[in-house]
């Protein structure tokens, strides 16, 4: 009987401990839930900026007008110092990554693309412009540049764009532009 006692108060012990964890477990996953992530990140993302247009490319030639039809949405990430980091700290490199194309449009084919490296516009929607792979990485360097890839040390910029080619052709003859 001594011992049948002592199995049960064994027991006892066992599920309180079983218990006090569950509780434990349950109320460190609430607290996550209500305060998120409390870890002192030197950087943090600021803002996100989506500017999308519809564009076309004309073929350059003066008789006649003709071009495609291009969907581009271009992502800016404003990424900042954390005012509340005590330490000091640079950015090394910046990557976007895991880019994946989660639904296919109707029309058109989505590409990915790299700032402009060579003429002054922000975008180039051209097959040297394209991504290879899933990533876009910017160094750290003593100025923020996109053409270039990079970004401030101490924050700043980077982008990347998204656009869906082949949406379609027009074609416009000088007649037709006649008033």
């Amino acid at each position: 009987m001594y011992n049948h006692r002592k199995e049960k108060i064994k027991a006892a012990i066992a599920a309180a401990i079983v218990i006090l964890l569950i509780l434990t477990a349950v109320v460190v996953v609430y607290k996550y839930h209500v305060e998120g992530e409390n870890s002192d990140m030197p950087f943090e993302i600021s803002k996100i900026v989506v500017g999308s247009m519809v564009v076309s490319e004309d073929n350059g030639q003066m008789d006649s007008v003709e071009g495609k039809i291009l969907q581009n949405n271009g992502i800016y990430i404003d990424i900042k110092k954390n005012d509340s980091y005590k330490d000091s700290a640079v950015i090394k490199s910046v990557e976007i990554s895991n880019i994946q194309i989660t639904s296919v449009p109707n029309k058109g084919d989505v590409k990915w693309f790299m700032p402009n490296t060579k003429e002054n516009k922000k975008f180039t929607y051209s097959d040297e412009y394209i991504i290879e792979g899933d990533s876009l990485t910017y160094k750290g360097a003593s100025k923020n540049d996109t053409t270039t890839l990079e970004i401030n040390n101490q924050g700043g910029i980077v982008a990347i764009a998204f656009g869906n080619t082949n949406l379609g052709t027009y074609s416009l003859t000088t007649e037709d532009l006649t008033i």
